[in-house]
């Protein structure tokens, strides 16, 4: 199912973008909807990627809004335009923001992956 990234909660199917992007998915065959790296919950695994990736933030009200990512000549975003997203959580909005940057605002998602609770 095709979704934008800008309404997709903390959990399975926005860690498993982040993982499709750094290439953190398990092998074929093995329990794959369980086995992924939780970078948009938990900051053991989130952290070390915001941290890579997510260079200023600002909280605003009760959401957090980023405006760090910006294209480069070898993005898929004009030079200096600016990738942000709000979220619930830091690493939620965090995370939000690096699918954007790397897939786009409207990404494909396997429907039991939106489904799934954490």
């Amino acid at each position: 199912m095709k979704v934008d990234v800008k309404t997709l909660k903390a959990g399975k199917a926005l860690d498993f973008l982040v993982a499709q992007i750094f290439g953190k998915l398990p092998a074929s065959g093995d329990d794959w909807s369980q086995r992924w790296p939780h970078y948009s919950t938990n900051w053991a695994h989130g952290g070390p990627v915001f941290e890579q990736e997510i260079a200023n933030h600002e909280r605003r009200g009760q959401a957090y809004f980023y405006c760090n990512k910006f294209g480069t000549a070898d993005s898929r975003w004009p030079v200096g335009h600016p990738i942000w997203a709000y979220g619930d959580t830091l690493l939620e909005s965090a995370m939000r923001t690096i699918v954007i940057f790397y897939l786009g605002e409207l990404v494909e998602v396997y429907d039991e992956l939106l489904e799934a609770p954490l």
